[in-house]
């Protein structure tokens, strides 16, 4: 594609030269595109079907801010990102809050959709080598 680009300075007193290579260029980025568009369909796909079930166990749908009575300490299971303010008007105490980490599942989902990909990679390249090898 570079050299494509560079064609147009070379050959700038010859337009149809240059419109040649600009056509070129284009049909060079189309062929890019199509190569990458199949695997962004796969992955639209699996975000797509991914994404819902995701968000409902790890989305956070309440506030990130929690009152309660002047006095009270933080439940279990919650972390204070902030220290507290206090509002003696309402006798309240507010924080901003985090839940606790409790389970690292989405980096156990990770690792193994990641070691199982980086697997499959050279059994795959394989595969194609051996499939489109002429017979002998």
């Amino acid at each position: 594609m570079i050299a494509r680009v560079m064609e147009f300075a070379l050959f700038i007193d010859e337009p149809r030269t240059v419109f040649r290579a600009q056509a070129a260029l284009v049909r060079e980025n189309l062929r890019v595109l199509r190569q990458v568009a199949i695997p962004c369909l796969i992955m639209g796909a699996v975000f797509a079907v991914a994404y819902p079930p995701l968000e409902k166990r790890y989305g956070n749908p309440n506030p990130d801010i929690l009152t309660l009575p002047l006095g009270s300490q933080l439940p279990r299971g919650i972390i204070a990102k902030s220290p507290p303010v206090h509002v003696l008007r309402t006798n309240e105490v507010s924080w901003r809050v985090r839940p606790a980490p409790t389970h690292p599942d989405w980096l156990i989902w990770f690792l193994i959709t990641s070691g199982m990909s980086a697997c499959a990679w050279p059994v795959l390249r394989l595969a194609k080598a051996l499939l489109l090898r002429p017979h002998q």
